[in-house]
């Protein structure tokens, strides 16, 4: 995919701030990199890019720009380590987040993991303005989005595309219930307590427990592969 570098000279603001929310600091430097050589060559806007490791850094962050404008676009890895001040554990609840305590940010969500439920998931959560797969993209690519987003456009990657086109074929959800049963059994929370931290009964959580091994296809019953199959997808 080919920027035209015509079209990049043409952004309507000459400050855009930008907070990139990444937990490896060489894949920010990547980025801050790409952004910065891709509108200092064909662009006059000046890009203002700052960066956070973690939920609980991002969120003192986001909550600070608020008082200056807030940010014009944020960049959202989907894999982090838990917060339990915010009560995150996921990418998808900094989005939430987000979308709440600063609506006028856009948000462009760049992830690693493929899994089409998730995908769907974070489409029907977030609606981001962009969407790409790190496997996906290149320094270009990345520059791309970027600009598309900023100038009000949607840009997605080229697999998020299709899931798009074949939403219709994929009824599944993993709902924010069947997320906390996921996250509570991985806690080691015993099977007779999830109906205190689950507003469900018994029997509606073993239904939906079934159900999410059938998704997961486990091979056995075991709540524990169902975990490891959950935790290997990204989901807890």
């Amino acid at each position: 995919m080919q920027l035209s570098y015509f079209y990049l000279s043409i952004l309507m603001k000459k400050n855009y701030s930008i907070l990139i929310v990444d937990d490896h600091l060489i894949i920010i430097d990547g980025y801050k990199t790409a952004l910065k050589f891709g509108f200092s060559s064909f662009s006059d806007a000046k890009l203002e890019i700052d960066y956070a490791v973690n939920f609980n850094s991002a969120v003192e962050k986001i909550k600070y720009s608020c008082n200056t404008g807030g940010y014009d676009l944020i960049v959202l890895d989907l894999s982090l380590p838990p917060c339990e001040k915010y009560k995150m554990n996921i990418g998808e609840d900094l989005g939430k987040w987000i979308r709440t305590h600063s609506t006028e940010t856009k948000l462009l969500v760049i992830t690693s993991y493929d899994d089409t439920i998730r995908i769907n998931n974070v489409l029907n959560l977030l609606n981001p303005e962009g969407f790409l797969l790190k496997s996906e993209i290149s320094a270009m690519d990345l520059v791309t989005a970027v600009h598309r987003i900023l100038v009000g456009k949607l840009h997605y990657g080229k697999k998020i595309s299709e899931i798009l086109k074949n939403r219709h074929k994929s009824n599944f959800h993993l709902d924010n219930i069947s997320i906390q049963i996921l996250k509570e059994i991985s806690n080691g929370t015993k099977a007779k307590d999830l109906t205190k931290y689950i507003p469900m009964s018994k029997s509606g959580i073993e239904k939906r427990k079934r159900v999410l091994k059938e998704y997961f296809k486990t091979k056995t019953e075991s709540d524990r592969e169902l975990i490891m199959a959950a935790r290997e997808r990204g989901y807890i």
